[in-house]
């Protein structure tokens, strides 16, 4: 995956962390997600948050199948687990597992 693949888009995320044992989703977060630049976007938080919605400064960087968040629900390493035009799934462990889905809206 290449940060101009992303460059200027906008996607619906939705973030899932698991309990312990990985089986069970404990917590969920949605948001949205504008790729503004080829290191910098946009997050805004939605329901999940805890927090009144808000636009937040974003910055990533990829490495092949790593993405990494500097902030946002998204903060840390991730792994591209399956990418398709519309849709990406992005794997992490913050320690127990999280699964992000995120799906293009422009």
């Amino acid at each position: 995956m290449t940060a101009s693949e992303l460059l200027q888009t906008t996607w619906n995320a939705c973030v899932c962390d698991y309990d312990a044992d990985g089986k069970e989703v404990v917590n969920e977060e949605y948001l949205i997600v504008e790729f503004l630049t080829e290191t910098q976007g946009k997050s805004i938080n939605g329901e999940g948050s805890g927090d009144p919605s808000a636009v937040w400064d974003l910055y990533y960087c990829i490495d092949g199948r790593i993405i990494t968040f500097k902030n946002s629900a998204l903060v840390g390493n991730w792994t591209v687990i399956e990418k398709s035009k519309n849709r990406i799934v992005l794997q992490s462990y913050r320690p127990e597992k999280s699964v992000a889905t995120l799906t293009k809206l422009h």
